[in-house]
């Protein structure tokens, strides 16, 4: 597997420009030829985003060259170490796991001292953005306006190493890799709990567009994809649009199942019955029993009474 860490893309991607433009064809010919989309072209010549294996493969078919060499030849280093970090750095993500993600900080912080020849700027950016990540993890269950105001500042912070100037409501106009896909979804939650819904779906919206649009191969990414969908469905819940709080948790439900994550189906199950149950569809009651045999199954008594409580006491549903 490859691993982004290892590579300068901005060189590799002044070499697929000079080789595009060298073989006189535009990006929209690109696209006629091999299926790859412009704007990933863009991307990939701008040395913004690493290329997938599938797409390293179609453009050494298109331009007859191998890329996989050409790319070879773009790596900043070949210790084990840093291939061993750099393994992770995907799983960093999506996990929740504080202990392991500040184990990988450490192990980096520690090695940087006495290696710093080997990271570039932009591998000590991502070094800065997990442990801003790993802060954002920490905070971002609290619901007072301290707590919340400091998460949007982090969140700004960590984007903003790699893309200067960054300004959410111009979100769309950058390329992320999956760990800054990870901060913006924190951020889409942030302004959920500061009542910016429409500004927080809308990020949600473009994240998993990309997501699935870029990543959807990677195992690592379909796990931020449910969570952006875990996300969406909430921000779709408290807005009342009990239509799309079905689509999003439909599409959840399926891919939890395809993908045996089970983490988030349950809430699924639970945003879906609740919205089926106010748009007065009678098949309410077989999705909540869903939900609570799934938490059953999944051996979590308090989210299972938890859930109980919520549908005898405010919704005046017993199942």
């Amino acid at each position: 597997m490859l691993y982004e860490l290892d590579y300068d893309i901005k060189k590799f991607g002044e070499i697929l420009l000079a080789i595009r433009k060298k073989g006189k064809m535009t990006q929209k010919q690109i696209r006629e030829l091999s299926g790859i989309h412009p704007d990933t072209m863009k991307s990939l010549e701008y040395g913004l985003r690493f290329p997938s294996i599938d797409t390293v493969n179609k453009l050494s078919d298109l331009y007859q060259i191998n890329l996989l060499n050409v790319l070879n030849e773009c790596r900043f280093d070949k210790n084990d170490f840093l291939v061993s970090i750099n393994s992770k750095i995907d799983m960093i993500s999506y996990s929740d796991d504080l202990k392991e993600i500040d184990e990988v900080i450490d192990s980096l912080n520690n090695y940087i001292k006495d290696n710093i020849e080997n990271f570039t700027d932009r591998i000590l950016s991502k070094i800065r953005q997990m442990e801003l990540l790993s802060k954002l993890i920490k905070i971002k269950n609290k619901t007072d306006i301290m707590n919340i105001n400091l998460t949007e500042e982090l969140c700004i912070q960590a984007i903003q190493l790699t893309h200067p100037g960054f300004n959410i409501s111009q979100v769309h106009k950058n390329y992320y890799s999956l760990l800054e896909y990870r901060i913006l979804l924190i951020y889409s939650f942030c302004m959920t709990r500061q009542k910016k819904h429409q500004l927080a779906l809308d990020t949600t919206q473009f994240i998993l567009k990309n997501l699935n649009y870029h990543y959807k191969s990677n195992q690592s990414a379909v796990k931020l994809i449910l969570l952006g969908l875990f996300f969406q469905s909430y921000q779709l819940f408290i807005m009342d649009d009990n239509a799309e709080v079905i689509n999003t948790c439909n599409t959840g439900i399926q891919m939890s199942k395809e993908k045996y994550c089970m983490k988030y189906l349950p809430t699924f199950y639970f945003r879906k019955g609740i919205s089926e149950y106010k748009s007065n569809n009678t098949s309410y009651t077989e999705t909540l029993k869903n939900c609570l045999e799934t938490l059953k199954l999944l051996d979590n008594q308090e989210m299972h009474d938890k859930y109980l409580s919520v549908l005898n006491n405010k919704y005046s549903i017993h199942l």
